[in-house]
């Protein structure tokens, strides 16, 4: 995955186990596999203790609500964009605001393309 972190363009990896629990619920448990991405750094400021990193609202208006709370002086942390499924055009696009000492998370904002859809997982559990 390719991003930019604290205004530095880094590459790095991980894994994610994404459980849906509702049409408009989801919760992902990610695993930094190397030391250069954000979540490896949450971890890392936390003496690797589990956390609630992120929680990501899409929005109608991206680029509005984005401009707000920049103009709130709220933050940019990290940016990523990454391919949906094969043959999916466009990409999905998150930003990250820095909102840890107010919320006690990051706030994520995302968008993604008309008819977007997120790559076939690697596994499945319960197989099916």
């Amino acid at each position: 995955m390719s991003s930019v972190v604290d205004g530095t363009q880094r590459e790095y990896a991980m894994r994610a186990a994404m459980c849906q629990v509702s049409p408009t619920f989801r919760v992902e448990l990610i695993e930094p596999l190397d030391a250069h991405g954000p979540y490896a750094q949450s971890l890392a400021s936390r003496g690797g203790r589990d956390h609630l990193h992120h929680v990501r609202f899409d929005v109608a208006d991206y680029a509005g609500v984005r401009t707000e709370l920049e103009a709130a002086g709220v933050g940019v942390s990290a940016e990523e964009e990454f391919a949906g499924a094969p043959g999916v055009e466009g990409t999905f696009r998150a930003t990250y605001f820095d909102t840890q000492d107010e919320l006690g998370f990051v706030l994520q904002l995302g968008e993604a393309p008309e008819g977007f859809v997120m790559p076939e997982p690697d596994e499945v559990y319960p197989p099916q």
